[in-house]
């Protein structure tokens, strides 16, 4: 019976890898409804007017076995020299033996993206056209835990060390790259009925450059790539343990896309030194701000020092 049992797993073991493979994806996607229980045996009867009690502080405040609260009624609480000792209290909580997470108002930031407002959208001017296309990228997929958990950046990259490798080796530059087809296929047809002075792309995520790269091959018309980072020696790229070939490729296809733009701009001179070992124009525009968005306030200087970022 041993012997069938091999040779059946031998000859069909190319089925049993994939069921495998299969079967860890699937308790994977399943590990976030692991759940631990610290609930205790009942002591007293559904009725008792001490369980009801608790019930009721239960419903109202939640439960937790080891959450300690400490409130303070204040009405001058967020003048900044009270609020800043709160600070400090709170700091030195976290230094207390056993202590494992402080969370105060503090530390109470939750950023979230705005659907409904679009305030952007605002500031487009009325005779501006603006070209929407369906895409398809394969971290919907991959990563999908990790939008849920709001972690996410552009780069994809993950606290799996496998997903991670997977997007670095197997999507290359980017997931975007699914982007680059669908992509140059419209926006062509948009350039066979339409004069366009310039086309601008931005990046990352640098399959835009490689979408631009395409048009500009195709068309007389003048190519402007505009990096705000840089491609192959981006700073999370380590975190993808990229194979030898990968960043040769992310390098070839990097410097295709220097030398052939028009010009190329990015934000620094560092970069600007870098990329003009290739590039035949390089230009700097540096990051900069909205002022729209700075309210004047006054400002309250501390006691004894005080450090401003300007």
């Amino acid at each position: 019976m041993w012997a069938v049992i091999a040779r059946t797993i031998l000859r069909y073991r190319a089925v049993f890898v994939w069921l495998i493979l299969a079967f860890t994806y699937f308790m994977y996607q399943q590990s976030d409804n692991v759940r631990l229980s610290y609930e205790m045996a009942r002591l007293l009867p559904h009725d008792s007017e001490t369980q009801l009690d608790y019930n009721y502080f239960v419903d109202k405040f939640g439960e937790s076995d080891n959450l300690m609260l400490i409130g303070v009624d204040i009405d001058s609480f967020f003048v900044y020299q009270k609020f800043s000792k709160w600070q400090k209290f709170s700091e030195s909580l976290k230094t207390i033996d056993g202590v494992n997470n402080v969370f105060s108002i503090v530390d109470a930031v939750d950023l979230k993206k705005n659907e409904k407002q679009k305030s952007l959208l605002n500031e487009i001017p009325e005779n501006i056209e603006v070209l929407k296309h369906p895409i398809w990228e394969p971290t919907d997929l991959l990563f999908r835990k990790r939008k849920l958990q709001q972690e996410g950046g552009i780069s994809n990259a993950s606290k799996n060390s496998f997903l991670s490798f997977i997007r670095g080796n197997f999507f290359i530059p980017d997931p975007k790259l699914f982007w680059i087809k669908p992509s140059v296929k419209y926006l062509q047809r948009y350039l066979n009925k339409n004069d366009v002075d310039v086309i601008i792309s931005t990046g990352p995520p640098h399959s835009m450059h490689l979408i631009a790269e395409k048009l500009h091959q195709k068309n007389d018309v003048k190519w402007l790539a505009d990096f705000r980072d840089p491609w192959s020696d981006i700073y999370y790229n380590k975190d993808f343990k990229e194979l030898s070939f990968v960043k040769n490729r992310n390098k070839k296809l990097e410097k295709s896309v220097l030398k052939k733009a028009d010009c190329v701009l990015t934000v620094s001179n560092a970069l600007k030194k870098e990329f003009s070992k290739y590039a035949n124009r390089v230009e700097v525009v540096t990051n900069g701000f909205d002022d729209d968005f700075l309210e004047p306030s006054k400002v309250l200087l501390d006691e004894k020092f005080t450090i401003s970022y300007i």
